[in-house]
């Protein structure tokens, strides 16, 4: 993996971890895509993306499940 890439993942992981709302979600670019295989098309945008992506980490914390994929 190039730097640059290990960096930006590293950086996600102690936001992510921190629980810090406005550092992470200054982490989405304004045009960032959300993809998941439980939605069934792209949602695009950074609101839309920000959104499901809070939704997708609280169901995966209430699951008692683990998330282990990038």
């Amino acid at each position: 993996m190039n730097p640059l890439n290990r960096r930006i993942i590293d950086q996600w992981h102690r936001v992510a971890l921190s629980g810090d709302r406005p550092p992470r979600d200054a982490m989405f670019h304004d045009d960032a895509v959300f993809e998941s295989p439980v939605v069934h098309a792209p949602r695009h945008g950074k609101t839309i993306a920000n959104k499901y992506r809070a939704g997708a980490a609280l169901t995966v914390a209430n699951s008692g499940g683990e998330y282990v994929g990038e």
